[in-house]
């Protein structure tokens, strides 16, 4: 039977397709995205290649947790929840990607849907407010994506992707009785952050602390998607190493960097809270936050100090943006990936040439970092 009637009757039975790729790109298996069998299969994520089907399960919240592998189940879970009748995953079709030199654009009007949240409002398609709250008590309530529990986190898409369809979310279950819980970095969580990256290889996970551009208060939760970023392909530096540990900075980037990379998951746990306590810990009257960002293969923590962007209000929120460019700089931004969704600085930035939006971008990385001079009192 060939891919084009296996497919159909996978869409006739309601099931999940996991389509895979026999192309000249270099694409393997493990790459390949999961999809609703919604079109002909000629007209999939990869053009130059051929679709063929390698498994599909049951179309269910039960079908998408009998897979193997946690890639799998998160491709599976936001491509279940994007189709399912109720399910609310924003449709970011309308993004468009320029390049910016070593930098990316991201023209993602779609977002600015999410709107203004409140602390502890419930999200819900009449009242956008906190999804990590909703997540806490009900799966497929109030409007939230439906979900997986992995370890003591809940995991599911996140209902506005900034990037990539795959975008989720990873919010860690407060215990019986908490009421606040705090986006600060425990040991403890930087190896939960590998332990689910050994699960999903392929994947990026990220952190935004307080006041890092996109923390939420009250909340702990990792984000990520499989996208790399702009960041990962800067050469690097080597600043120190000794036998376990070897601390690097990317060449010519714009921002202050600290790369840990090393084969020990304890080791480099242990090292990258030592250095995210000291910028908690910053005196002299400065204020840092920290974005992270989590590879596996190969084994490494991207850790960028930055300035704290403290927002209350939609008003303070326009005023930041006005600052950085129409950016709100988080842990995607200071990878090189710079996400507009105002509409108004998307028409000014869309005719830009090359070079313009790598100055732009460039430019909004050196406005939100801490440059390496500055922290040398932390």
């Amino acid at each position: 039977m060939n891919a084009v009637a296996e497919a159909q009757i996978a869409k006739d039975q309601k099931c999940l397709v996991h389509l895979a790729y026999d192309c000249e790109s270099g694409y393997r298996a493990a790459d390949a995205r999961w999809e609703i069998w919604n079109h002909r299969p000629e007209i999939g994520y990869q053009p130059c290649g051929r679709c063929y089907v390698t498994d599909a399960v049951e179309f269910s919240l039960d079908g998408v947790k009998s897979l193997g592998s946690t890639g799998k189940k998160i491709e599976a879970l936001v491509a279940y929840n994007k189709n399912k009748e109720g399910g609310r995953i924003l449709d970011i079709s309308d993004a468009e990607d320029r390049e910016a030199g070593p930098f990316r654009m991201r023209f993602n009007p779609s977002r600015e849907k999410r709107g203004w949240r409140l602390l502890g409002q419930v999200d819900d398609p009449e009242s956008p407010g906190c999804v990590l709250d909703a997540a806490q008590y009900s799966n497929n309530g109030h409007g939230v994506p439906e979900f997986l529990e992995w370890k003591d986190y809940c995991l599911f898409p996140n209902p506005y992707p900034i990037y990539m369809p795959d975008h989720f979310t990873l919010s860690k279950k407060r215990k019986q009785g908490m009421k606040h819980m705090e986006q600060v970095l425990a040991a403890e969580e930087i190896r939960d952050a590998f332990d689910f990256l050994h699960e999903a290889p392929y994947f990026r996970v990220f952190f935004n602390g307080i006041g890092a551009g996109a923390s939420i208060p009250d909340h702990f939760h990792f984000q990520g998607f499989s996208h790399n970023l702009p960041v990962e392909h800067f050469p690097r530096r080597e600043i120190k190493s000794n036998r376990k540990i070897k601390i690097s900075a990317p060449v010519d980037y714009p921002a202050t960097v600290f790369v840990l990379e090393g084969d020990g998951r304890e080791e480099l746990a242990e090292e990258a809270h030592k250095i995210v306590g000291m910028l908690n810990r910053a005196t002299d009257g400065m204020e840092i936050a920290h974005n992270l960002l989590f590879l596996d293969i190969p084994r490494r923590i991207y850790i960028f100090p930055r300035r704290k962007i403290d927002i209350k209000t939609p008003e303070e929120k326009e005023n930041e943006k006005r600052h950085y460019d129409g950016s709100l700089p988080a842990s995607v931004e200071m990878c090189g990936t710079i996400v507009i969704s105002d509409m108004a600085y998307i028409e000014r930035y869309k005719n830009m040439s090359t070079n313009e939006l790598e100055n732009l971008a460039a430019g909004i990385l050196r406005k939100v970092t801490i440059l390496k001079d500055k922290l040398h009192p932390v």
